[in-house]
């Protein structure tokens, strides 16, 4: 499942970058939940636990999750660590033909 796998590099690379453990990301079970609610507004993200409204994760990397399940084409993301934490998803170009 892509959006797993996505979910599974952004924590990765969120872990990386900030220098913490996995789960004060998000753990394998809010992974599950992510799945099932497939979040397509950062309001309908609030509705899972775990990211309460104007919280660290919604701020910091709720856009991305979103994106995950936009349907877009995401290649990768990149982290900038600029007193907080941004997180930009790399969309894949379409190349026609």
């Amino acid at each position: 499942m892509k959006e797993k796998q996505l979910l599974l590099e952004l924590r990765s690379k969120l872990v990386a970058s900030m220098h913490v453990q996995p789960f004060t990301i998000y753990n394998d079970a809010t992974i599950e939940e992510l799945l099932r609610a497939k979040p397509a507004s950062l309001a309908e993200l609030e509705k899972v636990k775990g990211f309460p409204k104007n919280g660290k994760r919604i701020a910091g990397f709720g856009e991305a999750i979103v994106a995950i399940f936009a349907g877009e084409e995401i290649e990768t993301f990149e982290i900038a660590n600029d007193g907080g934490f941004s997180v930009e998803p790399k969309v894949q170009k379409m190349e026609a033909f």
